[in-house]
């Protein structure tokens, strides 16, 4: 897996995670408007994925920066029949 994949999936699962804790906390949605334990429950879940977003933010801080490749022709090759920079291995196609 290449850094940029890496990046790329820690913020959508970041972005997917916030999502979901919105929609837990939402209070326009059924389970927060009736029992009292389905709202706990809601709230509990929301903490939950609070702890997972902070664990996904962390890893993201120690993830190495992306490298400022340009993939020059001279550092192109293939493998497996797709194309790849030997400089940064990002995949180019």
């Amino acid at each position: 897996m290449t850094l940029s994949k890496s990046y790329k999936l820690v913020k959508h699962a970041i972005t997917q995670k916030e999502a979901t804790k919105r929609g837990l906390l939402d209070p326009k949605m059924a389970w927060n408007q009736g029992a009292e334990m389905s709202k706990d429950l809601a709230n509990g879940l929301a903490e939950y994925l609070e702890n997972d977003i902070v664990w996904l933010k962390v890893l993201l801080k120690q993830l190495p920066p992306l490298p400022k490749c340009k993939h020059p022709k001279e550092l192109r090759d293939r493998c497996d029949g797709k194309w790849y920079c030997m400089g940064c291995n990002e995949d180019l196609e």
